[in-house]
Formats: structure tokens, sequence, C-alpha cells
């Protein structure tokens, strides 16, 4: 899958999300019309248009563009990216990020969807604010996963089972704690 930034001289600039295999793109395109109405939370990319089918080298979805800097490169440099926006402490400011993306989740789970791959490099972090992106993984609760990224996906999710909004949240808090602490979160049996 590829991701094309383009500009609209009337309605901003967008992301264009391209799938080029089928078997990837069918999964995707399910997850994005289940997605589109609940992603205009302030803290969500906002989903404007989804492809009617798949078609090579053709765009799937288009979403708006968030400038900015992806949660993860924020590792090791937490405290002075607070410094510059002066908030009161990393802490207060992180809480805050988490609080702001929990009620975003939320727009998900109280329809029965889990978004399936919250991750630092999905996070977006705008000066002060952050936005949830990328929703090639949005899942009915209750169906198995579609995907996962090891390093934040929560046992069960490992283990395959049935998706749940608490998945969502162990995947959130794994995002912050590698981020925050520079060290792989949560090894299972270890």
């Amino acid at each position: 899958e590829r991701m094309k930034k383009i500009q609209v001289q009337i309605g901003g600039t967008y992301v264009a999300k391209v799938i080029q295999h089928g078997q990837d793109a069918e999964p995707a395109l399910r997850a994005y019309r289940k997605a589109r109405q609940h992603t205009t939370h302030h803290n969500l990319s906002a989903l404007h248009e989804i492809a009617s089918e798949w078609q090579r080298n053709r765009f799937v979805a288009l979403m708006k563009w968030v400038e900015g800097t992806p949660l993860a490169d924020l590792g090791g440099v937490l405290e002075l990216y607070c410094e510059e926006l002066r908030e009161p402490s990393v802490e207060a400011m992180l809480l805050r990020w988490l609080d702001a993306l929990c009620d975003a989740l939320w727009q998900f789970h109280q329809v029965g969807l889990v978004h399936g791959d919250v991750s630092p490099r999905n996070i977006i972090v705008q000066g002060g604010n952050v936005v949830l992106t990328d929703y090639d993984t949005v899942t009915d609760v209750g169906q198995p996963p579609r995907s996962h990224n090891a390093l934040y996906a929560s046992e069960g999710i490992q283990n395959r089972a049935a998706v749940t909004a608490s998945d969502d949240l162990f995947a959130l808090a794994a995002a912050f704690f590698h981020v925050l602490f520079e060290r792989d979160p949560f090894a299972f049996g270890a």
C-alpha cells in the first residue's frame, strides 16, 4: 500500500490511499466503509471518499491530510516538545493526549467497531493536539483481528482472539509506553 499527499485547490490537502494488491484492498474498503461516518471527531483524520471498488493504481480512500509529526518521532524529545509548547508538564500533556484519543476511539467503540491499529505511527501530533489516522483495519467487535502490530497488540490479539474495544486501549497504552520510555512495551511470556 502507499499513500500520496495531494493538494486540492478549494478544499485543502488530502491523503489518497492506494493499495496495490486486490486481496488487501477488499478488506480495507470494507473497513473504510464501516469507519467513514464515525471519523468526524476532531481527533480523528476525516475520511472523505471511498472508491466503490478496487482498481490497481487508483485511490481507494481519500482522507484529510493531518499536518504534524508521528508520535513515534517524539521518543526521546518529549520534554523538549513539552517546553516548546509551554505545557505545564510532560505528564499533563500526555494525559490530555490520552484523554483526547480515548474520546476519539469512543466514536468507534460506541457503535461496535475497533480501530485495530493504534500505534505511534498512526498518531499524529499537531502542536498540542493529537489525531488518530489509518482505518485499514477497522473491525467489528467480536470478529477476528485483520492484522496486528505485535509490539502494540494485546495478548488476545496476538492469539487471534475476537477483537474487543479494550484491545484498542491496550494498544494506545503500549504506544505511549514505547514513546515515553523508549522501550518495547509488554513482552508476553518473558
